[in-house]
């Protein structure tokens, strides 16, 4: 009991030093200093789930948009306590840190492979040197993470808390909305405007809303208890809410894709029933008062104003450099040679205005920015991705064999969650591999390492129950 005292006492003293150290580095927010203080104290509290749930909900809120320091800060209290509570679990002795698939190590290779062979063929080898160490760091703390999860209760909190966080950002996009007084087109103005100033980018927002639905359709089917389909219900009802808010293009027809890939998994029925019912609808939608609508939700006439242009840029780019790419974050250099308008122009400053908004991605599509940025080993690896987590899925759910588990469904539920990022990945560039843009990826790579984790259960000799509590009893 006074080992024990003392070892907590010895914790609290540290952490805070940690805090107050990390306070005075960031003056001109000394208050957070002090109240990161106090949440290091209740940390110690209520241990390792607590900080699970701050630190992935902060990790995707917090941007630069709010504050760079405040930022920063998030990000380095964050990955301390990581490597606190992995050797406070682990210690030092490599033996016992968690395996990984060889599939999974070697896709990792293969990206940062990509990005180095990148670098040493660019024009600009110094550019891509943070993208590289930033990545890097990214693939270290999804270890970390993944390492955390030690068992069937904290792999609930993981999925858990990936919800509960889509669901703050519903009442955050519901505020947004209100201060735009219910007004849908001064809601996307705001967004187009301002951008990231409102915590994250409104096409993440909406794909984190569509992954979150996925996983939480998938386990609806699991069920059997009334009240819990019911808020399972009404938690799907308020994203698609908050999704059709958003107008986020990319994530409504992710959200079409990996949904009809559960219907037709989990109830082939209601899967078929929706096909008929689309087919008798559509043209319903072509008369022209409900086209017109459809055409200025979805803001068809600006999809090409500007953007059609840049991707030009991108594949004449890609056509210079089609073997080893322009190398990491070069693109954006690249892309002021290749805009189709007379420098000083109103039009050159309009379409330079856009390439500096937009920073990486500009073929609005991550298989052709790897390409464009990686050449052809960056888009193997860009289609490497979803290979290997597709053949993770498959071969968890032949492990698991029977559907009745709720296991079953909760794979299903994150296979489709990854199948909208891949889709999504054919219209926005970020959401897989940003170069460790930790807002971006971390959903997708957070949904990879539950599914690892319950393959690594079911690859053992002890299965796991047939029960998933994804909701508490």
């Amino acid at each position: 009991m006074t080992q024990s005292y003392i070892q907590r006492t010895n914790e609290l003293i540290l952490l805070t030093i940690v805090g107050f150290t990390t306070s005075v580095l960031f003056v001109d927010i000394l208050w957070m200093g002090i109240l990161g203080i106090v949440f290091l104290v209740i940390l110690l509290l209520y241990q390792k789930n607590f900080f699970i749930i701050f630190s992935f909900f902060t990790l995707i809120t917090f941007t630069t948009g709010l504050s760079a320091s405040l930022r920063l800060l998030v990000q380095l209290v964050n990955i301390f306590l990581l490597f606190y509570f992995f050797f406070r679990t682990y210690q030092i002795d490599h033996r016992r840190y968690p395996e990984i698939p060889r599939s999974i190590i070697l896709l990792v290779l293969l990206i940062l492979t990509s990005m180095i062979v990148s670098i040493l063929f660019s024009d600009y080898p110094w550019t891509g040197i943070i993208p590289i160490l930033r990545t890097s760091l990214f693939f270290l703390i999804v270890y970390l993470f993944y390492s955390l999860i030690k068992n069937e209760r904290e792999l609930k909190l993981y999925i858990s808390v990936f919800v509960i966080t889509a669901i703050s950002l519903f009442f955050l996009v519901i505020y947004l909305f209100y201060l735009a007084n219910f007004d849908i087109i001064q809601f996307q103005q705001y967004l187009l405007i301002d951008g990231e100033q409102y915590y994250i980018h409104k096409n993440l927002i909406g794909l984190l809303f569509v992954m979150a639905i996925s996983i939480i359709l998938a386990y609806y089917f699991s069920q059997s208890n009334s009240t819990r389909k019911r808020v399972i219900a009404l938690t799907i009802f308020l994203l698609i809410i908050g999704l059709v808010i958003t107008n986020a293009r990319a994530a409504i027809f992710s959200l079409i894709v990996s949904t009809s890939f559960v219907f037709y998994v989990l109830n082939k029925k209601i899967f078929y029933r929706l096909l008929f019912g689309i087919v008798i609808i559509i043209p319903v939608l072509l008369i022209e008062p409900i086209s017109d609508t459809i055409e200025l939700y979805f803001r068809l006439d600006n999809i090409f104003t500007g953007r059609d242009l840049i991707v030009d840029a991108t594949y004449r780019i890609i056509a210079d450099n089609p073997i080893f790419g322009t190398g990491p974050a070069v693109v954006k250099i690249e892309m002021g040679k290749n805009i189709p308008f007379m420098i000083g122009s109103s039009d050159w400053f309009f379409l330079n205005r856009h390439i500096d908004s937009i920073g990486m991605g500009h073929a609005h599509n991550f298989y052709l920015f790897f390409l464009s940025e990686l050449g052809i080993l960056g888009f193997i690896a860009s289609i490497t991705i979803p290979f290997v987590f597709f053949k993770l899925g498959y071969n968890t759910l032949k492990k698991i064999q029977d559907p009745q588990n709720e296991y079953y469904s909760i794979v299903i539920g994150l296979n489709a969650a990854g199948l909208a990022v891949f889709t999504s990945g054919l219209f926005e560039w970020s959401g897989i591999v940003s170069y460790g843009m930790i807002a971006n990826d971390l959903p997708f790579w957070w949904c990879f390492i539950c599914l690892i984790y319950i393959n690594k259960r079911f690859s053992s000799e002890d299965k796991e129950p047939d029960r998933f509590p994804l909701v508490c009893e």
